[in-house]
């Protein structure tokens, strides 16, 4: 956001030492949309949630739109979307200023790793990039978190088409329970070249539940059941390996 002057002056001057040029958009800031136009934007609280969005999730979720539409507005193929709290390896030209490395069909592709989160079962399919680098699909934990990923035009078309109103973090929207995280999977590079600078987020979070009712509570017992049975089949079989990403 605008306010943030500091971290786009700590990113910018990151990518400037790599030679990789970006456009900033300005970030919608949550906390200063009309309630209105808050109630035309959700729709009724999520199940798996259990409370409304907060400004800062729906402010955050609002930029990424206007990423996904300057991408649509463009006769680019590709996106690339970063936020403004991270950083960056020596590797980074790379994968940030051409798409020829890109496999067809990889609509969305994480580059980032988290700090505290770096193992996960995946899809034992995998891309091999060379140079030892390779894409994989993580599965559990979920694959959460929008600090720098690459977006298709055909993933952004439909983003926006499906997000006109969203009553779940976009992160959530893109990588995890949606039409779009089920049409496209997401792929995560390792190694990744992209790390959390390991600063607050400005998005505050409220954790406490609004009052749920049982139909809410029974699709997400559910949900859970159905996710532990899915992973505990997938080690059983083989169809989820654990990788641990890293940041090199």
């Amino acid at each position: 956001m605008k306010r943030s002057s500091d971290r786009w002056k700590a990113i910018k001057e990151q990518l400037d030492q790599l030679q990789i040029s970006v456009k900033r958009i300005d970030a919608v800031d949550g906390k200063l949309l009309p309630d209105e136009e808050v109630k035309q934007l959700t729709s009724s609280v999520h199940y798996s949630m259990g409370r409304e969005l907060e400004r800062g999730e729906i402010g955050c979720f609002l930029s990424h739109r206007k990423c996904w539409q300057e991408l649509v507005d463009s006769d680019e193929k590709y996106a690339l979307v970063m936020e403004d709290d991270l950083l960056f390896s020596n590797r980074s030209l790379k994968f940030m200023q051409s798409d020829d490395w890109i496999p067809a069909e990889c609509d969305l592709i994480q580059l980032f790793v988290f700090r505290k989160q770096k193992k996960y079962l995946c899809e034992r399919k995998e891309f091999d990039l060379g140079d030892e680098d390779k894409l994989w699909i993580p599965v559990f934990p979920a694959p959460v978190g929008t600090q720098t990923y690459i977006i298709s035009r055909r993933a952004a078309e439909i983003a926006l088409e499906k997000s006109g109103r969203f009553n779940i973090p976009v992160d959530e929207f893109l990588f995890v329970r949606s039409d779009i995280s089920n049409r496209f999977p997401c792929y995560r590079l390792n190694h990744a070249v992209v790390m959390d600078a390991d600063v607050p987020s400005e998005i505050r979070k409220n954790k406490k539940r609004t009052k749920t009712n049982f139909l809410m509570e029974l699709q997400r017992f559910k949900e859970r059941m159905e996710k532990s049975i899915r992973k505990k089949l997938g080690v059983m079989t083989g169809r989820y390996v654990e990788h641990e990403f890293d940041f090199k």
